[in-house]
């Protein structure tokens, strides 16, 4: 299994680009089944700090780093259950990690969920 959220569509779970779907699979059992130097998986996030600015989130398994065409969406469960939407403005990789920064008015988050949006 590969996380492929960043080849969706907002609207369908199926991705209609299927080849580099297929790519991401096979990059994944070749680090995981055959041992080569691959990059098994996509981008996890791994620590979320609160700023006065908005949020910074850390992955690992960024690869060659996190790369962002745009403003990217993120939608944020505050603790009470409600949703709402901050837009990560850029992005920057530091020591082979990537740290994405969501600008915006940014409420208490949850632990629980802080999720990549598809546009």
């Amino acid at each position: 299994m590969v996380v492929t959220i960043g080849y969706g569509e907002d609207n369908d779970l199926h991705p209609l680009d299927k080849r580099h779907v297929a790519q991401r699979l096979a990059t994944a059992a070749e680090s995981l089944v055959y041992g080569r130097d691959r990059e098994p998986m996509g981008p996890l996030p791994v620590m979320v700090i609160h700023k006065d600015d908005g949020i910074e989130i850390s992955f690992t398994h960024t690869g060659g780093g996190l790369v962002c065409t745009g403003d990217v969406p993120f939608d944020i469960l505050e603790p009470g259950g409600s949703i709402y939407r901050v837009k990560a403005r850029r992005y920057d990789c530091y020591g082979g990690n990537g740290t994405g920064r969501a600008s915006g008015a940014v409420r208490e988050l949850s632990p629980v969920q802080c999720q990549f949006v598809s546009q």
